[in-house]
C-alpha cells in the first residue's frame, strides 16, 4: 500500500497540480476549516502516513510569534526595506511593533495569543499539531505561519519537535535564524522552491 500525506491548506499553491511528477507519496487535500484533532485521530487509525499544513495568512502574525519569543524588534524581523518600498516598510514595521506590544503579556497563554493574532482556526490547528505528535505521526509545515504554530507547539511540548517538520523556506530570513537557534527542526531546502517541491524534498528526507 502506498504512503499518503493529507495536506490541510489555506491557499493551495498551483505547483501541487504536478505533484505526481515530484513524489511517490500520494497527496490528499483538505481545506483548512475541516481540520480537527478528531479527524487526525480517525485518519491515523486508517493508517494514513503523514499530515501537512499550509498556512500563511495573516503574514505579520508569524513574525509577531517569533519576535515575541526571541525578543527581536519589528525592524529586525522584517529585515531591510526593498528599494523603493520604504514607506510600505515603515508602515509594516509600525503595525508589527504594535502587534508585538499587544501580545507581549501572552507568552504563557498560547491559546489566547493565537486568538488575539486572529489566526484562522488556530485553536483547532494547535490541537491537531499536538495530537499528531502524541500519536507519533509527522506533520510537515508549509508557510511562515505554519512554522510559527509548530514553533509554539514545540514550546509547549518539546517531544513534538520530532514530529513537526519544517517543509518551507521562510519568507523572512529572521524566522529561519530563530528556528536555527532552537531545537526545532532545521530547514535545508533550495532557494525559491515551490511549496510542492519543498514538501516533496522534505518528505523524501524524512520517510
Amino acid at each position: 500500500m502506498s504512503e499518503t500525506c493529507l495536506l490541510f491548506y489555506q491557499n493551495l499553491d498551483d505547483s501541487f497540480d504536478k505533484w505526481s511528477n515530484l513524489s511517490t507519496v500520494e497527496l490528499e487535500l483538505a481545506a483548512l476549516e475541516t481540520a480537527s484533532s478528531e479527524l487526525v485521530d480517525k485518519r491515523i487509525d486508517e493508517s494514513i502516513s503523514y499530515f501537512a499544513l499550509s498556512l500563511t495568512e495573516p503574514p505579520l502574525a508569524s513574525l509577531a510569534i517569533f519576535g515575541l519569543f526571541s525578543n527581536l524588534d519589528a525592524a529586525t524581523l522584517l529585515g531591510t526595506a526593498q528599494a523603493g518600498e520604504d514607506e510600505a516598510w515603515i508602515e509594516k514595521c509600525k503595525e508589527l511593533r504594535d502587534l508585538i506590544k499587544t501580545v507581549r503579556q501572552l507568552k504563557a497563554n498560547k491559546a489566547k495569543l493565537v486568538q488575539v493574532l486572529k489566526i484562522p482556526f488556530a485553536e483547532e490547528l494547535m490541537a491537531i499539531l499536538q495530537q499528531a505528535a502524541k500519536r507519533n505521526t509527522k506533520v510537515f509545515l508549509i508557510g511562515d505561519l505554519a512554522l510559527a504554530l509548530g514553533f509554539l507547539a514545540v514550546r509547549s511540548n518539546s517531544k513534538a519537535k520530532d514530529f513537526l517538520i519544517p517543509a518551507t523556506k521562510p519568507k523572512f530570513s529572521s524566522i529561519e535564524k530563530v528556528i536555527s537557534s532552537t531545537d526545532f527542526s532545521k530547514i535545508v531546502l533550495p532557494e525559491n522552491a515551490s511549496d510542492a517541491k519543498s514538501l516533496a524534498i522534505t518528505l523524501l528526507s524524512h520517510v
